[in-house]
């Protein structure tokens, strides 16, 4: 798969307004051999969309490649996947892709992460939604970014990364007792009364029996 850029090599030169020779000479000169491939179809690419190619960009270039928002796919990123019984965020190395139709948001917030991650934020996302047979919900961005996060101090935030870092540490043994403490900790961050945690709590043993079940069934 080839992912060019406008201008590219040059692409990160804000100067380059339209089409570029020198881009072109610079892709030729640094990747002859991509450049050569890309040369035997140059008909074809520049009849692509004649009001655009070769004057808003080069020939070789991709139409779309998302120009305002293109190195957010390789910075650290909060990711998880699209269809699943329960919401899991993972945070992910820069240089790292996904696949679509999983999701991702730019950045290394574990404070975020840890939200994100309890049964709190999955029992209100799962209300934005419809559940699927078998208790499969789809995990859109447009229902995760309606999640409410508190503007907390630091000192507060902190608490929460030192948990995260906790399950991020491979020595750790009991991981599940420390997503027990996040969960606790999550409710009393939104005033999250007695009987409103056992419901969050009981709909996520539901969710965590299915699993269970469907894990057996595998094996």
């Amino acid at each position: 798969m080839l992912y060019i850029p406008w201008h590219f090599p040059l692409h990160d030169d804000e100067t380059i307004k339209g089409v570029s020779a020198l881009a072109e000479f610079a892709f030729n000169n640094e990747y002859p051999s991509v450049y050569n491939y890309l040369l035997t179809h140059k008909e074809a690419l520049e009849n692509r969309n004649k009001a655009e190619t070769g004057i808003r960009y080069e020939w070789f270039a991709l139409q779309r490649f998302g120009s305002n928002y293109w190195k957010d796919f390789m910075k650290k990123k909060i990711v998880w996947g699209n269809l699943a019984l329960r919401g899991s965020y993972a945070l992910v190395d820069e240089g790292v892709y996904i696949n679509a139709p999983s999701a991702f948001i730019p950045t290394d917030n574990l404070f975020l992460l840890a939200i994100l991650n309890s049964k709190l934020a999955d029992f209100y996302i799962k209300r934005l939604g419809v559940t699927r047979n078998g208790g499969y919900f789809e995990y859109k961005p447009m229902f995760v970014e309606q999640l409410p996060v508190p503007q907390v101090s630091q000192s507060i935030q902190d608490q929460f990364i030192a948990k995260v870092e906790k399950l991020l540490d491979k020595t750790v043994v009991n991981k599940s007792g420390v997503e027990d403490e996040i969960d606790d900790m999550v409710c009393l961050l939104y005033d999250i009364t007695a009987e409103e945690k056992q419901a969050i709590y009981r709909d996520a043993l539901v969710i965590n029996s299915i699993s269970l079940g469907e894990s057996s069934n595998i094996l």
